[in-house]
């Protein structure tokens, strides 16, 4: 009797990261007829559309139909959500993409929407045109923010005196101030939608914004016949 014993060595691999999402179908190891498993012995092999989460998972080979022992693959998923911005932005000749309103860490700049032209912060900002931001976690961008923008005539805004607003972003209540007393206070949503209204008759405000969706919102505020806006964002 002719006995033959084939002994298949487990694949080679290396830890594996992946931006924002990754399908079994991704994986990389070096070997023949690479079988994916989530766990180190029994199971069943993992469909190849079946989506990476961070965790370990187990790579077979299969050589003359004798499978392997499997090796240990470590793979971790990257999420970065997107910054907050408005779509549309006004600005003053002379002032730079590190001037628009936008909230998140390490925000990249582009000149496109495929994002092969990398735009640094000082660059000055050009009527009608369309910038695209992300945000960054290494080698890992977020789904870009588009913000076209507007150019304005550089004048004085209005005649509420040493106005102040803090903190931005607001998690719960917006303190707004003035040298001058303010009557009311509206805030408005990026689609011009009136979302609260708040009567002051003061110098000072607390506004209570723990209600509102997390995003970006206009204050109006009102003194006499004049009045100021500015942007904030409310977050979670």
């Amino acid at each position: 009797v002719s006995v033959t014993v084939n002994l298949t060595p487990a694949p080679t691999a290396a830890a594996l990261t992946f931006c924002q999402t990754g399908t079994v179908a991704e994986l990389t190891a070096t070997g023949t007829a690479l079988k994916w498993y989530a766990a180190e012995t029994g199971g069943t092999e993992l469909a190849a559309t079946t989506v990476l989460a961070t965790a370990t998972y187990y790579a077979s080979q299969t050589l003359n139909s004798c499978e392997s022992p499997r090796v240990a693959v470590s793979v971790t998923v990257i999420t970065v959500d997107a910054p907050m911005a408005l779509a549309t932005q006004d600005f003053t000749e002379g002032q730079t993409l590190a001037d628009l309103e936008i909230t998140g860490n390490t925000i990249v700049w582009f000149a496109d929407e495929a994002m092969n032209t990398e735009l640094p912060v000082t660059t000055v900002l050009v009527d009608n045109t369309t910038y695209y931001a992300v945000q960054a976690n290494g080698d890992c961008y977020s789904e870009a923010v588009v913000i076209t923008v507007n150019e304005v005539m550089d004048t004085p805004s209005f005649g509420l005196t040493g106005l102040k607003y803090y903190p931005n972003p607001a998690k719960d209540i917006l303190y707004i101030s003035s040298q001058e007393i303010f009557s009311v206070v509206t805030i408005y949503n990026n689609l011009g939608q009136e979302i609260k209204t708040v009567n002051a008759n003061n110098n000072k405000a607390q506004i209570n914004i723990s209600g509102l969706a997390s995003g970006i919102y206009i204050v109006n505020v009102t003194s006499g016949g004049n009045t100021a806006n500015f942007k904030i964002i409310k977050s979670e």
